[in-house]
């Protein structure tokens, strides 16, 4: 009876480990993707998530991106996305990735935006 409690544990914990720990190769923000005239929050998402990468390496923290708000919409960005910590002034808490556009395809609505991503442990 130990021997099959034992296995049973065993399976137990493989599994929910590998629930727990692999991510799912496809996301709903996938389906939010940049156009001709938007910038999809996939793209913004992967910027923050690069980020996340090199800082957690520089700083020995281990963070992951929670997403950008899925509401946000913004125009599409005509140079290189740049990112950040977001200030704490702010009030997003100490470790949201800014993600910022200094110049928006002409005729945008918008001529620079921000979009901030949350983070978890």
């Amino acid at each position: 009876m130990l021997a099959r409690s034992s296995l049973i544990s065993f399976f137990s914990v493989m599994f929910f480990s590998s629930v727990v720990l692999s991510e799912p190769s496809e996301t709903f923000l996938s389906k939010f993707r940049s156009t001709d005239s938007t910038h999809g929050l996939y793209e913004i998402n992967k910027e923050a998530i690069k980020f996340i990468n090199t800082e957690n390496n520089r700083l020995g923290i281990h963070r992951r991106s929670l997403e950008p708000n899925f509401k946000i919409s913004v125009p599409r960005c005509e140079t290189p996305l740049k990112t950040g910590w977001t200030p704490q002034s702010y009030g997003l808490g100490k470790y949201s990735v800014a993600v910022y556009c200094n110049k928006t395809v002409s005729g945008s609505y918008e001529k620079k935006w921000r979009v901030d991503v949350p983070t978890a442990p």
